[in-house]
């Protein structure tokens, strides 16, 4: 019994995929590495991620875009150069459906 728990133990120490709620150490690198200049500190200039942008696929791909989960992964050298509130607020920013396009005004001549 004691050898089951300390494999389990040993196991999610190294597992290089750990999952701590719903996301993945993967998923949080990878946000780290695209959404770079977006979630940077110091807090400003804000940048925002275009709907299209590889920042934003990555955000979708984490489950229920739990951002949450994704920041609870960060080490404390990375919550020391990444704003929580710019990580927390990509959810909003890189919603699953398409934005609307853009609206032009046509003149209609009759």
């Amino acid at each position: 019994m004691c050898g089951k728990i300390a494999f389990i133990l040993l196991f999610a120490v190294v597992s290089p995929n750990q999952v701590f709620g719903s996301c993945t150490t993967a998923q949080k690198d990878a946000i780290l590495e695209h959404c770079e200049e977006y979630i940077k500190l110091p807090y400003y200039p804000v940048m925002l991620p275009s709907y299209n942008s590889v920042c934003c696929d990555k955000v979708r791909n984490v489950p229920g875009m739990d951002m949450e989960c994704i920041f609870r992964l960060l080490t404390h050298a990375e919550k020391a150069k990444h704003s929580d509130k710019k990580i927390k607020g990509l959810r909003p920013l890189c919603p699953y459906h398409s934005p609307p396009p853009p609206h032009h005004m046509h003149q209609v001549v009759a």
